[in-house]
C-alpha cells in the first residue's frame, strides 16, 4: 500500500477543518477562538505530517478525552497508530470512525481500514475493505490503485495487471500506474510489454528517476540497446552519486558490452554505497569467472548469498564455478538450492546432471 495516499487523506481532513475555521474567521474574526480540543487536534496534524506519530497520537488522545465524538481525531489517530504498527489500536479507532459516520460512511475510512488489515497480514480482508470503498465511491481511483498494489504485493500479478489496466483506462494512466504495470509484466516474464509500459510511464513523467531506471534496464535487457541504456544510467548517476542500484545496472551493461574493467569499477562503487547489494557481488563474481579466477569468483558469490540468502543467480553461478574444481557435490547442492527457490533452469540442470 502507498503511504503517500493515506497521508493525503490526513491532509484533506486537515484542510477541511482549516477551511471551515477560515470561513468563521472571515465573518467574526475578532471573536472566534478555537476550542482546546481543536488546538490539540491541529497540533496533532502538524506532528503527523512531520512523521512524529507517537506525539501526534498523544495529541489526538487528549483531544478525544475532551470530546469523545471528535471523529477526525479518531481517524488521524488511526493513521498515527498504523504508521507505528500498532494495528490493534488503529483498528479500534477506524471502527469507531465508521460507527460515528453511520449512514454517512465514506470510502476513505475503508481504504484506511484496508491498510490496517494489510499491516496485520490479513490480505483477504484488506481487499474486501477496498471493494467496500469502491462500492461507496466507484469513482475513487486511488482506492482502485491501492487494490492493484495489494494484488501486486501479494504476488497476484495477473490480477494486479488487470486492475492497473482498469485504472489506466479510467484515468488515462500516470507514471506510477504504468511503471507498476510494467513491473507486473516483468514478474510474469513478458519483458516486451513491460518495456512498453515503462515507455508510457516515461512519457507521462520524464523526470521520474524510478521510471528512467526501469526504462534504461528494459531497453538494455530487451532491446539490447547498450548505448542508450548507458546514456540514461549515466544521467541517473549524475542526479545521485550515492545510488548503488545505478552503479550496479551500469556494471551489468558494461559487462555485457565486454568492458569488464569498467564493469568491475561500477560494481565496486555499488558495493561501496551498499555492501548488501547482492547483485553487485554477483557481478564481480561473473567477472572473475570470465577471467578464469574461480576461487575469487566463489568468494564473491558467497558474499552475494550472504547479502541475500534467496538469490538464485548466485547459487547457480557458484555451482558453475565449483564444477570447474570438480566439486560436483558442492555444485549440485547449489543447483538444488536454486531449484528449490523456483529457478526452472536450475531444476532442469539438477535433474540431468545430479540425479
Amino acid at each position: 500500500m502507498r503511504n503517500a495516499f493515506f497521508l493525503l487523506l490526513m491532509t484533506l481532513l486537515s484542510i477541511s477543518v482549516s477551511f471551515a475555521e477560515g470561513k468563521k474567521k472571515a465573518v467574526v474574526a475578532s471573536t472566534i477562538q478555537l476550542s482546546e480540543q481543536e488546538i490539540l487536534y491541529n497540533e496533532g496534524l502538524e506532528l503527523l505530517k512531520k512523521g512524529d506519530y507517537n506525539e501526534a497520537a498523544s495529541k489526538f488522545t487528549i483531544a478525544i478525552s475532551i470530546d469523545s465524538l471528535f471523529v477526525n481525531a479518531y481517524y488521524n489517530r488511526a493513521i498515527a497508530y498504523t504508521e507505528q504498527g500498532v494495528y490493534n489500536r488503529a483498528m479500534s479507532d477506524i471502527e469507531t470512525v465508521i460507527r460515528l459516520f453511520g449512514a454517512n460512511d465514506n470510502a476513505d475510512n475503508h481504504v484506511l481500514k484496508a491498510k490496517i488489515h494489510y499491516g496485520i497480514g490479513d490480505v483477504t480482508s484488506a481487499i474486501e475493505e477496498i471493494d467496500r470503498a469502491l462500492e461507496i465511491s466507484p469513482s475513487n481511483n486511488n482506492a482502485l490503485l491501492d487494490k492493484a498494489a495489494l494484488f501486486q504485493a501479494t504476488g497476484k500479478y495477473d490480477m494486479a495487471r488487470s486492475t492497473y489496466t482498469k485504472y489506466n483506462y479510467k484515468t488515462g494512466g500516470d507514471a506510477y500506474s504504468y511503471n507498476e504495470l510494467g513491473n507486473c509484466y516483468n514478474k510474469t516474464g513478458d519483458k516486451r510489454v513491460a518495456l512498453d509500459c515503462y515507455r508510457k510511464a516515461y512519457y507521462a513523467d520524464s523526470t521520474n528517476n524510478t521510471v528512467k531506471f526501469n526504462l534504461a534496464k528494459g531497453i538494455w535487457e530487451f532491446d539490447k540497446d547498450t548505448a542508450n541504456a548507458l546514456y540514461m544510467v549515466d544521467a541517473l548517476i549524475k542526479t545521485d552519486l550515492t545510488n548503488a542500484e545505478y552503479y550496479n545496472l551500469k556494471g551489468y551493461i558494461c559487462y555485457q558490452a565486454g568492458d569488464t574493467a569498467k564493469a568491475n569499477a561500477n560494481f565496486d562503487l555499488a558495493i561501496k554505497n551498499n555492501n548488501n547489494l547482492a547483485q553487485a557481488h554477483n557481478g564481480k563474481g561473473l567477472i572473475q569467472i570470465t577471467a578464469g579466477n574461480y576461487t575469487e569468483a566463489i568468494k564473491h558469490f558467497n558474499n552475494a548469498i550472504a547479502a541475500n540468502i534467496n538469490y538464485t543467480d548466485a547459487y547457480i553461478n557458484r555451482g558453475i564455478a565449483k564444477e570447474e574444481f570438480k566439486d560436483y557435490t558442492g555444485a549440485c547442492e547449489d543447483f538444488k538450492r536454486a531449484s528449490e527457490l523456483g529457478d526452472a533452469n536450475a531444476t532442469a540442470y539438477f535433474n540431468k546432471q545430479c540425479k
